[in-house]
């Protein structure tokens, strides 16, 4: 493995400038899905000043930080919401397990839901209890990790909706079949495969 240090020099796509752009590698607080991380090493434009790429001895730096501050819970589902969470992957060509894919799926919904307009999707989420698929007697377990904020918001989403936190990640993996393996929704596929690569 390549390993770069403050300073060195390298290529990547800048989405603001919309070319390939010189890059210089810089240690420096990194945001997702907002939470900061201290000192993590990025590329930053060297013509725009943003940061544009993140090497990969970087995703050791914040895997760490993040299971420092994650909170782990079971929830019981039916045998086929685990085949929903395996295509899910496999349309991805990640070959996880359901656990994992269960937090990929989580966070991404959770982040939508808690953002402006999010009102919509947590509709979408509640209602899907509601449907066929949604039946199903829950016999076995998945253990879900989230980040501890994302944990708040969820307890919070659940509050709110008078729902246990187990309905609403239910409810997300429904919605996520529809967005993802039904409608092939590409934003969500994008979104679900950035946040593949970070966690």
């Amino acid at each position: 493995m390549v390993i770069h240090k403050e300073g060195d020099k390298s290529k990547a796509i800048c989405e603001k400038c919309g070319k390939v752009v010189s890059t210089t590698f810089k240690y420096a607080d990194f945001v997702v899905n907002g939470n900061k991380i201290p000192e993590v090493l990025q590329g930053f434009c060297d013509e725009c000043g943003d940061s544009v790429s993140i090497p990969h001895q970087s995703t050791f730096r914040i895997h760490e930080y993040q299971e420092k501050h994650d909170k782990s819970f079971e929830v019981r589902v039916p045998p086929h919401y685990k085949d929903i969470l395996l295509a899910i992957g496999g349309v991805h060509r990640i070959n996880s397990k359901p656990n994992y894919l269960c937090r990929l799926v989580s966070q991404l919904y959770i982040d939508k839901m808690s953002q402006p307009g999010g009102e919509k999707i947590r509709r979408k989420v509640i209602n899907s209890l509601k449907g066929d698929l949604a039946q199903g007697v829950s016999r076995d377990r998945l253990s879900c990790v989230l980040k501890a904020t994302t944990y708040s918001t969820l307890q919070s989403i659940s509050g709110e909706e008078s729902k246990s936190t187990s309905e609403i990640i239910k409810g997300i993996i429904l919605v996520a079949k529809h967005d993802i393996l039904d409608k092939r929704n590409k934003e969500y596929s994008k979104q679900f495969g950035e946040m593949a690569a970070i966690y």
